[in-house]
């Protein structure tokens, strides 16, 4: 059944990787790699989606429905993350280097959190993982602001 699924999907990807990874290598050295992961990534996401889709029952418009908040985030923090990047002039390489890429993670999960909070609330905040890291968040401000 699914552990079988399972298997296969990794099997799958793996031997994608592959595929990917000598043509790249030879192309593009050791970042060729990474090209070659995330070229892997990109082709199984989708099968991996359609799948969990059918796993959960759920149909395209409900599967929609509670991915369109996560990837209207993303897409709005790819924007602001590569006009951030566009902006500066990156070191070559050193710590300086990997201050701004510590620094465009950060504003990259900024935006993404920030943006998912505002369509969530503008959504009529409904039940979800938003709504439950909601009241995490509003649990812990509880905690911190009681005496001691």
């Amino acid at each position: 059944g699914r552990m079988h699924m399972i298997a296969y999907l990794g099997g799958t990807q793996f031997i994608l990787l592959l595929a990917c990874m000598l043509p790249f290598l030879r192309w593009w050295g050791v970042q060729g790699a990474a090209w070659a992961y995330l070229a892997s990534v990109i082709v199984m996401i989708p099968v991996n989606q359609v799948l969990l889709a059918r796993c959960l029952s759920l149909g395209a418009a409900d599967f929609l429905r509670c991915l369109w908040r996560p990837l209207a985030a993303a897409l709005v923090m790819l924007a602001v993350v590569l006009a951030a990047k566009r902006s500066v002039v990156l070191p070559a390489s050193g710590g300086a280097y990997l201050t701004a890429l510590l620094a465009c993670c950060a504003l990259g999960a900024c935006i993404f959190t920030a943006v998912l909070w505002l369509l969530w609330r503008q959504s009529g905040s409904p039940d979800g993982p938003e709504q439950v890291m909601w009241e995490r968040l509003q649990a812990a401000r509880r905690r911190l602001r009681r005496p001691a």
